[in-house]
């Protein structure tokens, strides 16, 4: 397992979620300090969640999660 990301907020982590999901990626992930607990409680974590996939899977995970946080699926979306 890589480590992918660290996301600061639960509405990242939902849209990157159905990234991968749309394109067959299993997305592993942890949660920080209490931050699970936060999220059940509260809908949402300050502490982040860490991402992770398998390593023969991290060059196109980095690949579409750099494409997303970059724009490129809002440019493409636009034309």
């Amino acid at each position: 397992m890589k480590q992918l990301a660290t996301l600061m907020n639960n509405i990242e982590f939902e849209m990157i979620k159905e990234l991968f999901e749309d394109n067959d990626i299993p997305l592993f992930v942890q949660h920080r300090e209490t931050g699970e607990f936060m999220t059940i409680y509260l809908g949402n974590t300050i502490f982040g969640i860490d991402l992770f996939v398998h390593d023969e899977e991290y060059d196109q995970a980095k690949l579409l999660y750099d494409s997303f946080f970059s724009g490129q699926f809002e440019a493409e979306e636009n034309e």
